[in-house]
């Protein structure tokens, strides 16, 4: 079966759900976190000044993972699709923010807020969000892989 087949199971149907309403908040705290960095000021890029860095790049996550939304609102299980998305941005996000190789460590999420302490703690939870729920798709895409059977 390809892993672009149409779920008709209702176990697959759930694992769809699943997988949807979590690329959902995991785009939403994308969202929230590309526009932290707006308000921070800080490891901003093309569009919003001439210069391309990793800001630039993250942008690529919606296109892909607006697709994977798409593929499951049609009634398509692809498990892999998201898996390769939710590790993608899995591995930008953690090597950016919160690996030994940091470009933007934590500090550089929370400082550009003080001293309104509020907003460094919504940043960062923000941020925390963000990973774990790409952590929670990266589960329940190989969930959806042993349960269906395919990608």
């Amino acid at each position: 079966m390809s892993s672009l087949t149409v779920a008709n199971s209702p176990a697959e149907a759930t694992l769809r759900r699943d997988l949807l309403i979590t690329s959902f908040v995991a785009i939403t705290f994308s969202v929230l976190h590309h526009i932290d960095h707006v308000i921070r000021g800080n490891h901003i890029s093309w569009p919003l000044t001439p210069d391309i860095n990793a800001f630039t790049f993250s942008l690529l996550i919606y296109p892909l993972a607006l697709s994977d939304v798409f593929l499951l609102l049609r009634g398509h299980l692809a498990a892999g699709y998201a898996l390769f998305i939710a590790i993608g941005g899995f591995i930008l996000v953690s090597v950016i923010h919160i690996s030994p190789w940091a470009i933007e460590p934590l500090h550089e999420v929370y400082h550009p807020h003080e001293p309104n302490n509020f907003g460094a703690v919504l940043a960062v939870f923000i941020l925390i969000s963000l990973i774990i729920s790409l952590l929670v798709l990266i589960g329940l895409a190989i969930r959806a892989r042993l349960v269906a059977g395919r990608w």
